[in-house]
């Protein structure tokens, strides 16, 4: 019952000098300030590629969040009190937006992931000064019920995050998911060209048998061969035959020779 006591005396005197009371709007901002804080410290130990990508897809949600309800819920009011304040918080947030949009394609696993998120860090903590230390207060001199616009917030903040669509609901996996996805389909397709290419040979075995019984290279050198066996049997004897015809006639003429010497 002490401990308490003590914190419900620790809130009304936040609550007399800072405005801060559980549930206004000072409070609720002041804590989506500690929250993300907290994001940039865990990002800061992270270890693994998993645990940077999950701590960013938080960020990007919580500073999205946080800049669209401060917009339309705070800015307005602020822009009425102090129209250069309103100017530079606005220009802040435009940069904070502009950093989120290159983070949201990031995978954890990129060289210069650090430095950017310690850069955003540092915007955030330096927009968080800004409003805690003159901005927030201006608010409240504005006579706003700060009750009441922490109602809002919440409202808002509520419709924001069930109207957010599906498709950017889902988180994105890392390109390391997307490439062990991708790797499937490339075996599939070797394996489609596997079978195909069978198919094909088989085709191409099949024309080749089929014009090999028309080529009659083989029919051509046999009838050569006949030709010139028939040729030579006939050549041999026609001279035989002229050198026998040409033996007698030899004899006679040494017949003849013999009877003229007597």
């Amino acid at each position: 019952m002490e401990e308490k006591n003590e914190i419900g005396i620790v809130e009304a005197i936040k609550e007399i000098f800072t405005g801060e009371k559980p549930g206004n709007a000072i409070w609720l901002l002041k804590q989506d300030h500690r929250k993300v804080e907290e994001l940039f410290k865990d990002f800061e130990s992270s270890r693994t590629t998993n645990q940077r990508y999950q701590l960013i897809q938080q960020i990007i949600k919580e500073l999205d969040l946080h800049t669209r309800v401060e917009e339309k819920l705070l800015y307005p009011i602020l822009e009425k009190e102090d129209e250069e304040k309103n100017g530079e918080a606005n220009e802040e947030h435009h940069v904070v937006k502009l950093v989120l949009a290159e983070l949201a394609e990031a995978n954890g696993s990129e060289s210069n992931l650090k430095s950017k998120v310690k850069v955003l860090s540092e915007i955030v903590k330096h927009h968080v000064k800004e409003e805690e230390n003159g901005i927030f207060q201006t608010i409240e001199r504005s006579g706003v019920d700060m009750d009441e616009l922490g109602q809002k917030i919440v409202q808002e903040k509520t419709r924001l995050m069930s109207e957010v669509p599906a498709s950017k609901a889902k988180k994105p996996l890392p390109k390391s998911a997307t490439k062990a996805k991708i790797e499937p389909k490339k075996a599939n397709t070797k394996k489609a060209a596997a079978k195909k290419a069978p198919t094909k040979k088989a085709s191409t075995k099949k024309v080749a048998a089929k014009k090999a019984p028309a080529k009659k290279a083989p029919d051509k050198k046999a009838a050569t061969k006949k030709v010139v066996q028939a040729k030579k049997p006939a050549a041999k004897p026609a001279a035989k035959k002229i050198v026998q015809a040409k033996k007698p006639a030899a004899k006679k003429a040494q017949a003849t020779r013999l009877k003229k010497a007597s």
